[in-house]
């Protein structure tokens, strides 16, 4: 596009802050499409699905691969802004239009939904259209909404693993990173001080595929990320925790330490995971007497671990990221 801008002669002038797609009149064919594509974000962050729809229309034909482009382009811009200004379902229903831009949407479409939008009526009936991962990602998203930075970290009346991760998040962090502190929340409701919309954030890390783990169900997580699920309740929210103490950014690798040894492998896993990438005097050591462990989930990670010193900060995703089984 720079290219086009730099050597058209004469260089037609794009339209500043286009709102209507008759904005885009008279331009030439590459710079109108890039027209069209402002229009759909201007009028999806002003929440005018039918304006969206009208904007990208031009390119739905498809009648090459131009139109093709800037048909899923048109879709992306639109559905993202549609779903940052609270309509979700109008949201995906351009995501699900956006072709080659499609899963990236759904992923920026989650990450964008405000505090104030409503839920999918019916979570299970949108897999059907828009794909059981996609969904799933919005609906942690949504859970994240509910409970992060709200101040109130009650036991949610709805059993689901994205609802459980969501409250974990918000009662390590009324709990200032004591687990068991925000363990004993699941059974009286915690409350302090609410974060606004902006700090409402934390660290996470990326999905990848480590051996030995590939058929365990995991639940995504706010940010991209995955988690294991638990195989019972109790396991469930000590993995959620577990997750939700490596989303607080002052909480240290010590926090991980008592769960190395646990029993249940996925509970362990998690610790590892998270143990792994953060400073530590004691890393090498503890993670030297794993690289012979019996289990082979634990064998990888820690042999990573220690071939790129991942608690220096120098991260290694061992594998390829992949989709997992939903729970």
């Amino acid at each position: 596009m720079i290219w086009l801008l730099a050597c058209a002669e004469p260089a037609p002038e794009l339209v500043a802050n286009p709102e209507r797609v008759t904005d885009c009149t008279g331009l030439d064919p590459q710079l109108r499409a890039l027209c069209h594509v402002q229009v759909a974000a201007a009028r999806g962050r002003a929440a005018d699905f039918a304006a969206v729809t009208g904007a990208c229309a031009l390119y739905d034909g498809r009648v090459d691969d131009f139109d093709e482009l800037w048909a899923d382009e048109c879709h992306f811009r639109g559905g993202e802004e549609l779903a940052r200004a609270g309509q979700l379902e109008d949201g995906l229903r351009h995501c699900n239009q956006a072709g080659r831009f499609r899963k990236f949407c759904f992923a920026h479409a989650a990450w964008q939904v405000p505090p104030t939008a409503e839920p999918l009526a019916d979570w299970e009936a949108w897999a059907t259209p828009f794909g059981e991962r996609e969904v799933e990602t919005i609906r942690a998203r949504w859970w994240f909404n509910q409970y992060f930075g709200t101040g109130t970290a009650a036991a949610p009346k709805v059993d689901s693993p994205h609802a459980r991760g969501a409250w974990a998040l918000e009662a390590v962090r009324l709990c200032a990173g004591d687990l068991d502190c925000a363990r004993a929340g699941w059974t009286r409701a915690l409350s302090g001080d609410p974060l606004p919309p902006e700090r409402r954030l934390g660290r996470y890390d990326l999905p990848f595929e480590v051996p030995g783990d590939e058929d365990v169900p995991t639940v995504p997580t706010f940010g991209g990320g995955q988690r294991y699920a638990g195989t019972d309740l109790a396991e469930d929210i000590d993995i959620a925790l577990l997750e939700g103490a490596y989303f607080r950014e002052s909480v240290g690798a010590g926090a991980f330490v008592p769960y190395l040894p646990d029993p249940r492998p996925r509970v362990r896993w998690t610790a590892l995971h998270r143990y792994r990438t953060l400073p530590s005097e004691g890393a090498e050591g503890t993670l030297r007497t794993m690289v012979d462990d019996p289990d082979p989930v634990v064998r990888a990670l820690a042999s990573d671990a220690l071939q790129y010193r991942t608690w220096e900060g120098k991260k290694n995703l061992p594998g390829l990221k992949k989709e997992r089984p939903a729970p």
